[in-house]
């Protein structure tokens, strides 16, 4: 399944980011826990628009990707 990956880092040092990317998968879940292995990943949360986001703690830096079908 394609999916518009929105990948939000948010560091009061050098400023938030905000990427796009064009992910092809057929496990969200398990895409996140393989690209962010090692940091401390919160369970998908599915919205009612149907998509789906993680919450990411890399050592102070706190990271949110939303994954959307398109």
């Amino acid at each position: 399944m394609k999916y518009e990956m929105i990948l939000e880092i948010f560091n009061k040092c050098s400023g938030d980011q905000v990427l796009f990317e064009d992910i092809e998968t057929d496990d969200p879940t398990a895409y996140v826990e393989d690209r962010f292995k090692g940091y401390d990943i919160s369970a998908g949360r599915p919205a009612e628009d149907g998509s789906l986001t993680f919450e990411i703690l890399s050592g102070n830096i706190f990271q949110k990707v939303t994954f959307t079908a398109i």
